[in-house]
């Protein structure tokens, strides 16, 4: 290792992004990553048995598909092998009576099922197209464009010239609403509130809260329009070329490296001191894929953090955690009911909006939901190469869980002083199988091994995911968008100039879409 341009600390997708950027506009750069793998929250490997391909954290990148990093660096990514696959059908929930509801990127039929469910919403759901379509400019602009620039202020003159004031003050407070003011303003059917809702808990939100209407308008816009694709052959295809456009360009990448501070002289962060004692330039920039308390709390020492910014530091929240079971499987899943949820990847197990909402606020309150809503996702349906001939790999993810709980909403489980065990790991689990057994029937007889991740072997495994958190902070109103990641400090550029922060904690926030690395690797390339 030597002297470099640029020193991105951790290797999650931000820093991927960042890096090949700056690589390709003809920064000498260093990515150092504390773990043994690179990828941050994406990380494909065989975690049950040979041959099956699993997505031990994250498995879906519409928002990267869907955004600004992917085009950048489209012809790249192309040229390195990287192949997106979707299905027809995006989405589908499956209820306790045996029905279910299914979307997907075909419009027409998205129409059509949403009037088999009840007549009208159909039409309501054109309607929400037709006004949300013409206005994408500025609501994927203010929730991804640079904050406090030339271009967010070209973007309000353009809102306030095509909307007029008293519009602008409407869209904000339609951006401001909740899911499930919106879903249920929007359709009448609570089998179309159920469809859509268990999508909420992705943005780190709950049904109820604020904000979360406008990411529920983004995610039904988002699920016709891109789906949700996956790499053909796993996340670690992308992992992989974006590490080859970087070492392509003379880039240099390294694992098991632990980054023990910032070093700052003449009020400018000049390289990075390694645990073993070792020293690194950076002749222009460190940029740290870290939460606030890794930055200001460990990679700066305290006489470098003003005292009201490490305040600040000290009030920043993590928020609720997440569980994921792998299961492998020799043949694929089979549902009750209709036959198409075979051909979704994705299908949700709940009563409706009202399900999802118990189960977020029973985590939310120190509480193991006593039926938690389950998103159920299987990556071998648009990707067969995921698992052996016949097989398949499904991972049931479980958002809103407490990160150290204080009970359980059924009261069967003993939830000891709250950490999360094996012991207790496994028995929430067994709950989670039970659930699910009612609606495959094959579950019992098709599975080969399962393997369970708690909220503690998140952290565990990655320190940015504190107490389990997968989203690098709450996402509450006060700490999202302008608020992020605190109150007071929401540029990306910190006050040691030549430091940067990117990473989930920060704006535009988690999802696995780039967003940060793009903003921050174009600003520097300016």
């Amino acid at each position: 290792m030597s002297d470099f341009d640029g020193i991105i600390v951790g290797s999650g997708i931000n820093s991927l992004v960042c890096a090949a950027l700056l690589a390709k506009g003809g920064w000498k750069v260093c990515l150092l990553e504390l773990s043994n793998y690179f990828g941050g929250a994406i990380r494909t490997e065989e975690l049950t048995q040979p041959g099956f391909l699993h997505e031990r954290y994250s498995a879906w990148h519409p928002l990267f598909v869907g955004g600004g990093a992917y085009q950048a660096l489209k012809p790249d990514l192309d040229a390195k092998g990287v192949t997106y696959l979707t299905t027809p059908i995006s989405t589908a929930t499956l209820y306790p009576d045996g029905s279910s509801a299914f979307f997907g990127m075909d419009g027409a039929a998205n129409v059509a099922e949403l009037e088999r469910l009840q007549p009208g919403d159909g039409e309501a759901y054109q309607q929400f197209l037709a006004a949300f379509t013409p206005n994408l400019d500025l609501i994927f602009g203010a929730l991804s464009g640079p904050l406090f620039s030339e271009q967010s202020a070209q973007l309000m003159k353009t809102a306030e010239q095509r909307l007029g004031p008293d519009g602008v003050l409407r869209l904000t407070g339609e951006m401001l609403t909740s899911c499930r003011d919106w879903l249920t303003q929007t359709f009448r059917s609570p089998k179309a509130h159920g469809l859509f809702a268990p999508w909420i808990s992705h943005t780190g939100l709950g049904p109820e809260a604020a904000l979360s209407g406008m990411m529920m308008r983004v995610f039904a816009f988002t699920l016709q329009f891109v789906g949700v694709p996956v790499p053909r052959g796993g996340g670690k295809v992308l992992v992989d070329a974006l590490l080859g456009i970087i070492r392509d360009r003379g880039g240099e990448c390294h694992t098991d490296t632990d980054v023990a501070q910032v070093l700052v002289s003449g009020g400018r962060a000049r390289g990075v001191k390694l645990a073993n004692g070792k020293k690194l330039t950076a002749k222009r920039a460190v940029i740290a894929n870290v939460t606030p308390n890794q930055l200001y709390h460990r990679l700066l020492s305290p006489e470098q953090v003003p005292a009201q910014l490490d305040q600040a530091v000290k009030r920043f929240r993590f928020g609720p955690a997440c569980m994921q079971i792998n299961l492998a499987l020799k043949e694929a899943p089979r549902w009750t009911g209709d036959v198409r949820l075979g051909q979704s990847p994705a299908v949700m197990i709940t009563s409706g909006l009202d399900g999802v909402s118990k189960s977020w606020n029973e985590g939310t309150r120190g509480l193991l939901p006593a039926e938690p809503h389950l998103f159920v996702s299987s990556p071998s349906v648009p990707d067969p190469s995921r698992a052996p001939a016949g097989g398949a790999v499904v991972m049931i993810q479980l958002l809103g869980l407490p990160n150290r709980p204080v009970g359980d909403a059924a009261g069967q489980i003993d939830v000891g002083d709250g950490t999360w065990t094996e012991s207790l790991r496994e028995a929430y689990a067994d709950r989670v199988m039970a659930q699910l057994g009612r609606y495959m029937p094959n579950l019992e007889s098709a599975l080969i091994e399962r393997r369970v991740t708690s909220p503690r072997d998140l952290e565990t495994v990655n320190i940015n995911l504190v107490d389990g958190d997968p989203y690098g902070g709450s996402l509450e109103i006060s700490q999202h968008y302008l608020w992020r990641p605190m109150p007071g400090y929401p540029r990306h550029a910190t006050h040691v100039p030549g430091l940067y922060q990117i990473g989930a904690s920060t704006f535009p926030g988690h999802g696995l879409g780039g967003g940060s690395g793009l903003l921050v690797a174009q600003e520097l390339l300016r």
